[in-house]
């Protein structure tokens, strides 16, 4: 009976003993459990913040282009590079779009193009990689050649630095420029990475023109190949007229007008008649244009003109084309066959009430000068116009023309430059419409049809190039690239 007792007190005090035990394990499980819970939300807390923090952005691989593996700030350089280029141009033949995506509404949630099921986060990373691929090709290439840049091609960078980041950031936006370059072009944006893309941008630019100038074609080749165009590439002169079917009346009244016009065959008429037909409107619910000059090669005519200039043709001839509101007549002039010596040509002009004044100073100043083209523009200085048309505005409208052709010397200032009595150090003033030209000629330079082909030939040359090298670039996402600009 006792030794019944023990054994059932011993098989208890084990069966405790393991209940125990296993009560201990699955805590021990628990705590395990609960620990790798907790250690994973904290690590996905952590892995948030790195994935967000500067060095990450700094140093996590986002794309490899023609084998240089590039960060997500870098990425971002080129991804918002291009986002305000777009911004700034919409609505213009440059982008040839009129929609932009809304500010408010992350790209990836705003559709671009439905249909094809693109979004404008899509739109973006495309022109992103465009831009990407078509730069490093370049800047290899310029590595590779041991293409430096010049002080003048550094001064171009640090002012579309100046421009599009300081001053909008400390004039405009009166902040700093590192708080302006996060808010604008993403965490871990430095003025350091900035500057580096940049000069990598604008080197691959520099090598590109630096290449196009640099293509050798002999004089033997030019001839050769202007004969073959010469057609195409001659000089032409006619007055340009259109009339609007809106302010003529409807179209069928604007064509009539169109025939009246054609059948006028002396310029004195024909422009008399356009004056006729001269429609002022204030609310400029249309628009009509004078009589202009046209000066141009036939072949960078418009369209509905070109076939008809690229004819013979006789002064006086006159041709009508039907546009999509209206009719374009055309009378014309004269011709060039580009065989005449171009000139090498620097102006600049001078406006405002004491232009007089000034360009008379100046005159005696330059007249006790060496007279040398340097000190032409350097007298000039406080003088010249701004030229406000330019993307920088602080270049000085002063211009230089080597081997200008007639197309594209001011035609107020034609006559006097291609004078064959011409020589080089002349000096002259020119009263226009609204300022002064002061003109240095510089010499005759090459044949006008020598100049012609040099440039046709030589752009074909150039896009064979480009179209060789772009097509050798590669291009992979990298393992962040999901980490770049607005996702």
């Amino acid at each position: 009976m006792a030794k019944s007792q023990k054994k059932t007190a011993a098989a208890e005090k084990s069966s405790r003993q393991e209940r125990q035990a296993r009560e201990g394990k699955i805590l021990v499980i628990t705590a395990c459990v609960m620990g790798a819970i907790i250690l994973a939300f904290v690590l996905s807390i952590l892995a948030g913040q790195i994935f967000q923090s500067d060095w990450f952005k700094q140093r996590a691989n986002a794309v490899s282009v023609d084998g240089e593996k590039l960060s997500v700030a870098d990425y971002n350089f080129f991804f918002y590079r291009s986002y305000y280029e777009f911004l700034n141009n919409v609505g213009t033949d440059e982008t040839g779009m009129y929609s932009s995506p809304q500010a408010d509404i992350p790209l990836s949630e705003q559709y671009m193009d439905e249909e094809k099921n693109v979004t404008w986060q899509d739109y973006f990373d495309s022109r992103a990689q465009t831009l990407l691929k078509d730069t490093y090709a370049y800047y290899h290439l310029a590595q590779n050649a041991g293409f430096t840049l010049s002080e003048e091609m550094l001064d171009d960078i640090q002012y579309d630095y100046d421009e599009k980041i300081w001053f909008e950031a400390v004039e405009v936006g009166h902040s700093t420029e590192a708080d302006y370059l996060v808010q604008n072009y993403g965490a871990g944006m430095t003025k350091d990475i900035y500057m580096k893309n940049l000069t990598v941008l604008y080197t691959a630019k520099y090598y590109k023109d630096f290449y196009r100038e640099s293509i050798e074609i002999s004089p033997e080749e030019l001839d050769a190949y202007y004969a073959a165009h010469a057609q195409d590439y001659r000089s032409v002169y006619y007055q340009l007229f259109y009339l609007s079917g809106a302010s003529s009346g409807g179209m069928e009244a604007a064509k009539q007008h169109a025939q009246e016009l054609a059948e006028l065959h002396t310029l004195d008429e024909f422009e008399a008649q356009c004056e006729a037909y001269m429609v002022y409107n204030d609310d400029e619910s249309y628009w009509q244009t004078a009589s202009v000059l046209r000066r141009e090669s036939c072949w960078t005519a418009i369209s509905y003109l070109r076939d008809w200039l690229s004819a013979d043709r006789a002064y006086g001839d006159t041709t009508i084309a039907e546009a999509s509101n209206g009719y374009y007549v055309a009378f014309f002039r004269e011709e060039s066959d580009n065989d005449y010596p171009t000139v090498n040509l620097k102006y600049f002009t001078v406006s405002g009430a004491d232009a007089n004044d000034d360009i008379r100073d100046y005159l005696d100043a330059f007249s006790k000068s060496d007279g040398s083209a340097q000190s032409f523009f350097e007298l000039s200085d406080n003088i010249r116009d701004k030229d406000y048309n330019r993307s920088d505005n602080r270049k000085i409208s002063s211009i230089t023309y080597d081997n200008a052709t007639i197309l594209t010397v001011p035609e107020v200032a034609l006559d006097w430059a291609f004078d064959k009595a011409r020589t080089e150090g002349d000096v002259t003033t020119i009263r226009a419409e609204d300022c002064w030209y002061v003109l240095y000629f510089d010499g005759f330079g090459e044949t006008a049809s020598r100049m012609i082909a040099d440039k046709q030939l030589r752009t074909e040359r150039y896009k064979e190039w480009t179209a060789e090298v772009q097509s050798n670039v590669s291009y992979a996402e990298g393992r962040y690239f999901s980490k770049t600009a607005s996702r």
